[in-house]
C-alpha cells in the first residue's frame, strides 16, 4: 500500500475514525496494531521484523538490568547487533557480496518506512 493509492486514504480515514471513538487507555495499543496492518500491507515479512527486533531489543534491555559484570560488553554486542542490522538492510552492504556469489543476481531488500527513527530509539532505550 502506498501513500498515493485510494487504499491508503481509506485505511487512513478508518484508522483516524476508530482511533477517535476508542477509549483513550487502548489508543497506544490501536495505533500500534494500525502500524503493524499497515506495514504488512506494504511487505508481509515487515512487521515480523519489526516485532523481532522489538523483542530482541527488550530481551537485551532485561538482561543489560540484571548484569553485574560485563555490562558494558552486552551493551556493545546488543548495540552493536542494531546498528549492523539496520546497515545490512537499510544500505544493501551485502549485495555486492550476494552479487558475486550469485553470478550478478542481487537481493534487494526494501526497508521499513521510519525504521532507522525506530532503530535510535531502541538503541536509546538500551543505553538508558
Amino acid at each position: 500500500m502506498t501513500f498515493t493509492t485510494l487504499y491508503f486514504l481509506v485505511f487512513v480515514a478508518v484508522v483516524v475514525l476508530v482511533y477517535l471513538l476508542l477509549p483513550q487507555k487502548i489508543k497506544p495499543h490501536f495505533i500500534i496494531l494500525a502500524s503493524l496492518v499497515f506495514y504488512f500491507f506494504w511487505k508481509a515479512w515487515a512487521p515480523v521484523f519489526i516485532i523481532a527486533f522489538a523483542l530482541f531489543n527488550f530481551v537485551m534491555a532485561k538482561v543489560l538490568a540484571k548484569q553485574k559484570s560485563k555490562k558494558f560488553f552486552v551493551l556493545l554486542m546488543s548495540v552493536s547487533l542494531s546498528v549492523i542490522l539496520f546497515f545490512v538492510f537499510r544500505y544493501g552492504i551485502f549485495n555486492g557480496i550476494i552479487a558475486a556469489i550469485t553470478g550478478g543476481n542481487t537481493i534487494m531488500i526494501l526497508f521499513p518506512l521510519g525504521f532507522s527513527y525506530y532503530m535510535f530509539k531502541c538503541v536509546s532505550y538500551l543505553i538508558d
